[in-house]
């Protein structure tokens, strides 16, 4: 009988461990599948795979998808759809090798718009999964077209497809050091398997004896669909149960000679001088451990072994019942500690969780952290923290794989109700009783994430007024080199974009005609802090001389001193010519009225000349009459 339990037990152990074998096998394709959906969040999340969709990159498929990078991916296929469920861009592997347009046989019924892979609108709702085609098992994943930051418009679906080929099954079984093969799930089992009468079972692990050396384990993976798709079949050596055999048949052995040589001893020495004695003692230890608390002593006469041995479990009880006055004290004393200690802990606004890195069930929690989860704390305690609030999902925990302690991460905390709330996290292992435990605390940044966010609209909403405005724009630095422009100032200064400006290494003062001007203006930053409306000629790159009216303020550090100066350039120079043509205009206008004038001051003064002529000889011409007219009345009779 003994002989059969035992080797009951060896075969329910070689059984428990094949079957922890499949589960690795089956964990190992799940990872595998994980990891390639990794892949595909990574291509589908991107902002040049959004441009792509909305038609703005026609370069995007020869930079980033050519055959290199598919045949590196490992892709069997990979498809962008729009959001009517049409094909924008697909390849596929075909069978004599290279990639084409065309889409895998069998593939279509996945792609239907009802389908998972279709349905998702964020990147939480995506689908994965496998699906059983003409030419073998694919795994499958597909993602929503999504911005960098994970968010919509959803402009489409990314789905990508790699088989499941003896070589990627032969790596799979190497990694995880197991004699296993992977089906479909719709081809006949193994000969050797059949014949034992073993059905397959999906998510059920069936354990058989192909032999009396060999042992193996099945079980069934669903697909995408939900249906049987992929059968994992893992084989063993016998080890356990042939080992097992052989330890049985010497024990036995051993034990009936030592039993036999034992029984001896017992009935001929051992019956007659100690275990009646014994039996006394033991019937005194039993009545004060019935006895209670109050802990009585053996009394047991002469001076032998066994007289002595009463005098040990004398001083063994009086321990005992120093101990036991003294484990209440300290049991009192660490409940007290324990109810201080869980007050604050639950006064602390952040959450504390202890978890345990052997099953990763949570073992202790404050109020804030079950509160921030949208739990009791009764509903968290002593469950699976993964999926339950952290979304790390698989047997890998991330601080199994930091290997260290985690200060101030960034991560996110599932509630009772599915949605993601931001936190900063710390996580570092602690001992407690002997044991390691995780110690993780956070603090809810939910609004510190929506307030960067309206910072980031408000800067970006600073940047396209700034790259808008008819004029240019600066900043400089003490040293003379320009730390930011606008599109105006780039263009004004000959430059294509700002970009190239601020990578020209020219100094500020090369695109002064008149340096000294340059030397002027810094000084009267650095005395006043203001520049109002100054003019200035520049020299564009292309030699182009130009001008322009110069607005600015010195910004200072703690010390006074001028860190950087921020300022407006705007062209004046039509301005300018139109003023130097009116300037031009008033000069030879007032030429043409100078000359007009002295003209008119000389025919003035001719006429003048004229008029004293013909006065004087009116005069002298009345004077010669006069001078008549008395000589006249001389010689009159």
């Amino acid at each position: 009988m003994q002989h059969y339990l035992l080797d009951q037990d060896f075969i329910d152990l070689e059984k428990s461990n094949v079957t922890k074998d499949v589960a690795r096998a089956e964990n190992a394709i799940r990872d595998e599948l994980q990891k390639f959906d990794d892949t595909v969040v990574d291509w589908a999340l991107w902002d040049d795979t959004v441009t792509f969709m909305q038609g703005k990159t026609a370069a995007f498929i020869e930079a980033n998808l050519n055959e290199r990078t598919l045949v590196a991916l490992r892709l069997a296929c990979i498809l962008f759809l729009d959001t009517k469920g049409e094909i924008v861009w697909a390849q596929s592997l075909a069978p004599a090798g290279g990639y084409s347009n065309a889409v895998p046989e069998g593939l279509l019924p996945y792609l239907r718009p009802d389908s998972p892979l279709l349905e998702a609108d964020t990147a939480e709702s995506r689908a994965k999964g496998l699906i059983r085609l003409p030419h073998g098992i694919m795994l499958l994943a597909g993602s929503p077209i999504l911005n960098s930051q994970g968010k919509g418009p959803k402009q489409g679906t990314l789905v990508m497809g790699r088989l499941l080929t003896p070589r990627l099954a032969a790596e799979i079984a190497d990694r995880i050091r197991l004699d296993v093969s992977f089906e479909p799930a719709d081809q006949p089992l193994p000969a050797d398997v059949a014949r034992l009468g073993v059905q397959d079972v999906s998510e059920a692990v069936a354990v058989v004896p192909v032999s009396d050396e060999v042992v193996a384990g099945t079980t069934v993976m669903p697909g995408l669909d939900g249906r049987p798709t992929l059968r994992v079949l893992v084989r063993q050596p016998r080890d356990i149960v042939s080992r097992g055999e052989a330890i049985v048949n010497k024990t036995g052995m051993l034990l009936a000679i030592g039993g036999g040589c034992l029984l001896v001893v017992i009935v001929v020495f051992v019956e007659r001088r100690v275990l009646a004695r014994l039996a006394g003692i033991t019937g005194q230890v039993d009545a004060i451990a019935a006895g209670g608390s109050s802990l009585a002593r053996v009394v047991v006469n002469g001076t032998d072994e066994l007289s002595v041995l009463a005098q040990h479990i004398n001083d063994m009880l009086v321990e005992i019942e120093h101990s036991r006055q003294e484990l209440s004290l300290r049991y009192a004393e660490k409940k007290a500690q324990e109810a201080y200690l869980r007050q604050i802990l639950d006064s602390i606004q952040a959450g504390v969780l202890l978890v345990d890195p052997q099953n990763r069930k949570v073992v202790e929690v404050n109020r804030f952290a079950a509160m921030a989860a949208g739990r009791s704390q009764e509903d968290i305690l002593g469950r699976v923290c993964h999926g339950l609030i952290c979304p790390a999902q698989g047997e890998v925990c991330p601080m199994d794989a930091a290997g260290q302690s985690v200060e101030l991460s960034q991560r996110f905390l599932i509630r009772f109700d599915g949605t993601l709330v931001p936190i900063l996290k710390s996580v570092s292992r602690i001992v407690r009783d002997g044991r390691e435990y995780f110690l993780e605390t956070f603090i809810d940044v939910h609004e510190l994430h929506e307030t960067r966010a309206a910072l980031a609209a408000s800067e970006e909403r600073l940047r396209r007024i700034i790259d808008t405005l008819p004029i240019g724009i600066f900043q400089a630095t003490p040293a003379g080199r320009c730390s930011l422009a606008n599109p105006s100032l780039a263009r004004f200064l000959g430059h294509a974009d700002p970009r190239s400006l601020l990578t020209s290494g020219s100094d500020v003062s090369s695109y002064y005609v008149d340096p000294a001007q340059y030397v002027a203006f810094r000084t009267l930053l650095d005395s006043r802090g203001v520049l109002a409306d100054s003019s200035v000629q520049l020299r564009r790159v292309d030699g182009q001389i130009v001008w322009a009216n110069v607005s600015a303020i010195a910004l200072r550090d703690a010390d006074g001193k001028a860190s950087a100066y921020v300022g407006f350039v705007q062209d004046i120079t039509r301005r300018r010519e139109v003023e130097e043509e009116i300037e031009r205009h008033r000069t030879n206008l007032e030429q043409l009225v100078a000359e007009r004038t002295a003209k008119l001051e000389e025919q003035i003064a001719a006429r003048e000349r004229v008029q004293a002529e013909l006065l004087h000889a009116k005069l002298a011409a009345e004077n010669r009459q006069q001078d008549q007219v008395r000589l006249s009345g001389q010689y009159e009779p």
